[in-house]
Formats: C-alpha cells, structure tokens, sequence
C-alpha cells in the first residue's frame, strides 16, 4: 500500500528557504538547501518566534558592538 503525496501550498519562498504546507498531513514542511523539515503547525509557530527571538538578540549584540566601537572611536578624535 503506497501513501498518497503530499500536495503543497506554497507559503513563501526566497533565496535560502520555502515555507510550505500540506493540509492532507497537516505539516509545515520548511526546505533549507537539502535540508526538509517537517513541522506541526504548532511546532513550526513555535519555532519561528524562537528564531525570532534569536535574531533580535543577534542584532541587539551587533547593534551594542558597533555603538561600543563608534564610541571609542568619537573617544580618540575629541
């Protein structure tokens, strides 16, 4: 007994990833390169807010690098 396929609803797409969805399985299904993974819509949700998160705290760090750098260097040319 062979299983049907998943037919996919593309959700986004761009340059590094796709976000689709299977309504037949009920699954997410976020492809990276050669990397597929395949997430409750529950799983997936939670997921993007911790990705979320962690970007905003990879620009909070950036932004405090660049504000410390900018400072010393005003610091040496007053």
């Amino acid at each position: 007994m062979s299983e049907p396929k998943c037919q996919l609803e593309m959700l986004a797409t761009s340059a590094s990833s796709e976000i689709q969805y299977c309504a037949d399985c009920g699954l997410v299904h976020l492809t990276m390169g050669p990397l597929t993974l395949r997430l409750s819509k529950k799983h997936f949700s939670e997921f993007a807010g911790d990705m979320n998160k962690g970007l905003i705290q990879l620009k909070a760090k950036s932004f405090s690098s660049d504000s410390v750098v900018k400072n010393n260097v005003r610091t040496l040319h007053s």
